[in-house]
């Protein structure tokens, strides 16, 4: 049973996540988000993937937009319509960030016949955002896809645009990233080589896609965040540290089997319950980058 902080309301009025909530503490972290995708899989860091998924033909390059602030602690929905100007973020360290105005809906990553398309950059913060992280995904595609294969591509692409949308609002990290439809993988997996790959329907959502983000920042890498974890609690002072400014919480833990985090590590799709969740996993994920040496 994972026990979980309790989560303090935090007014956060700029931002498009910004809400309360916390995970189900009945989840365990030996099925994921979407099923049970894991760190890696049948992809060996530094190797590549199995069953050729990535085919020949064009590549959609993007990264996702930007979502700015929402109203009088009313913020929009992730990749909802504009929101208007107004309101203040308690970032880090309580310092406010200003809200900005309006701001539309993350960007689809283009489109594609035959060729590339390239989507955000990924490296320009709009209004409401208190970061520029430049975090951008090459998604695989074959020349000429099946049916099957064009419907994963375009819900590949909407998932890992809104979770871009997210993190590179909310952390500075510089990241490529390579996606591929592979259906032999049975939910999806992310490795710290920058691979991710999507196999069922289920896992291409957007929490997922952040999860397996997190998997490719770091989380979970052999050699590097296995150590911090000591008889089921993360050690990390600066992601710990960083969990009890967010929660107000002295005493609050990380918890963790060698490859997973919680609270906020979004291992489940039902984990993310509001906009303040995938918030405090952009940060959470930015502080075990530091712990491990990987920023």
């Amino acid at each position: 049973m994972r026990r979980r902080p309790s989560v303090l309301s935090l007014l956060l009025l700029t931002s498009v996540f910004a809400c309360s909530g916390s995970s189900d503490d009945s989840l365990a972290p030996d099925s994921e988000t979407g099923g049970s995708p894991g760190i890696g899989g049948a992809l060996p860091a530094g190797g590549s993937s199995s069953g050729g998924a990535i085919a020949s033909g064009g590549q959609v390059t993007g990264s996702g937009g930007f979502l700015s602030g929402g109203t009088g602690g009313n913020p929009q929905a992730v990749g909802g319509s504009p929101a208007s100007s107004g309101g203040t973020l308690s970032g880090a360290g309580g310092s406010p960030v200003p809200g900005g105005a309006g701001g539309g809906p993350p960007s689809d990553g283009g489109t594609s016949s035959g060729g590339s398309a390239t989507g955000g950059t990924g490296g320009e913060a709009q209004d409401g955002c208190p970061f520029q992280g430049k975090i951008t995904y090459t998604l695989a595609r074959a020349a000429n896809p099946t049916n099957d294969e064009q419907e994963a591509y375009e819900r590949i692409t909407a998932a890992l645009d809104k979770a871009l949308s997210i993190y590179n609002c909310y952390t500075q990290i510089e990241k490529h990233i390579n996606a591929q439809y592979n259906p032999s993988v049975p939910t999806a997996d992310g490795n710290p080589n920058g691979s991710i790959r999507f196999g069922s329907r289920a896992s291409m959502n957007f929490v997922t896609a952040m999860h397996e983000i997190s998997h490719v920042l770091g989380v979970g890498a052999d050699g590097a965040y296995d150590p911090l974890i000591v008889d089921g609690v993360y050690t990390g002072p600066i992601a710990t540290a960083r969990l009890r400014e967010l929660t107000g919480d002295e005493t609050a833990e990380i918890h963790g089997d060698g490859q997973h985090f919680w609270p906020y590590g979004l291992n489940y799709e039902s984990e993310y319950k509001s906009e303040q969740d995938g918030i405090f996993h952009c940060y959470i994920v930015t502080a075990i980058r530091q712990d491990i040496g990987w920023d």
